[in-house]
């Protein structure tokens, strides 16, 4: 029996389902390659743009020739978006407390409230095949990281099996990885590269019940707490207040001047502050800060924009 396969982003679903199609195959008919030049440098020439097409497809010919091939069929990948680091989770499953956090993050984007209904359905049927496989005696494969939004996931989800005892099989991904080039440090399975998935899948660990019951009781327990917000200190979850990281938004605010553009500030958090919470957090955050006057909009985004997509102003009192 095929084991179903739990991650906890959208990213890390379209990646091992990709890691699966590609291994032993070539996977240059499936990729995207793309070309992005600095402003006010010469656009490359025809030539110059397939010369760097060639290159680029040899390196990943390479990279998956020395590739460990990973088994497993990806109609069996139940992905899981929860958002679990925000918002109240004292309810079951994927209810309507978990709808309201999506839409409201999603919101931060165009068409973001049929993107939030579209994650929860996914949701709710990937826990649907989950309980069902535990039922049925199916293994299941978690990969899981110390991103707080997959570790909060992963908890949620052995509270949710507990009551089955399911066979659960867990990949730790490791703090640094080797790349082509050089080493690195993933915030998560969804910055893991294809052909590097079956090698980590070596290192799958099969959980015993008590572990699983610890995870569990681990979770119920942050349930009574119900905090705004859920991050991993020194490998453990903890409840935290909803401002736990403006300290990281005031230290790059201080470095920007009265008006900036708030994308830049956001990609200056994700870049210098890699501690697993997402553009859309950041965001919100600036709209609390926004909302308590500290900072002030003075442009507005174009149509079909996100949000941040906008020039802010810094207040007296901002810092």
């Amino acid at each position: 029996m095929s084991c179903l396969e739990a991650v906890f982003s959208q990213s890390a679903a379209g990646t091992l389902a990709y890691a699966m199609a590609a291994s032993g195959k070539d996977h240059t008919l499936a990729s995207a390659i793309g070309v992005i030049c600095s402003p006010g440098e010469e656009p490359l020439s025809s030539a110059e743009q397939e010369v760097l097409l060639r290159k680029e497809e040899a390196r990943r010919q390479a990279l998956w020739k020395k590739a460990v091939p990973l088994a497993g069929d990806r109609r069996n990948i139940c992905p899981l978006s929860l958002a679990l680091t925000m918002g109240e989770i004292d309810e079951e499953g994927a209810g309507p407390k978990r709808q309201k956090v999506l839409s409201r993050l999603m919101n931060i984007f165009p068409q973001g409230k049929d993107v939030a209904e579209e994650l929860i359905l996914q949701n709710q049927k990937s826990l649907c095949a989950l309980k069902e496989g535990a039922k049925a005696g199916q293994p299941i494969r978690v990969w899981v990281s110390q991103n707080p939004e997959e570790l909060c996931a992963f908890h949620w989800l052995m509270e949710q099996l507990e009551p089955f005892s399911p066979q659960v099989d867990a990949v730790w991904l490791p703090p640094l990885l080797q790349g082509d080039a050089g080493a690195f440090a993933p915030t998560g399975w969804g910055e893991v590269p294809p052909w590097l998935w079956g090698s980590l899948s070596q290192k799958t660990e099969a959980m015993e019940p008590w572990q699983g019951a610890a995870f569990s009781r681990k979770w119920k327990g942050l349930k009574k707490e119900n905090a705004p917000l859920r991050g991993v200190i020194a490998g453990q979850l903890f409840s935290l207040p909803e401002d736990f990281y403006d300290g990281f938004l005031r230290q790059e605010l201080f470095k920007l001047p009265e008006r900036f553009q708030e994308a830049l500030l956001i990609g200056r958090l994700l870049g210098q502050y890699p501690t697993g919470m997402g553009d859309t957090f950041w965001a919100l955050r600036v709209e609390e800060w926004i909302a308590q006057g500290r900072l002030e909009p003075v442009t507005v985004p174009e149509e079909g924009s996100p949000l941040y997509h906008r020039t802010l102003a810094k207040k007296a009192q901002s810092l």
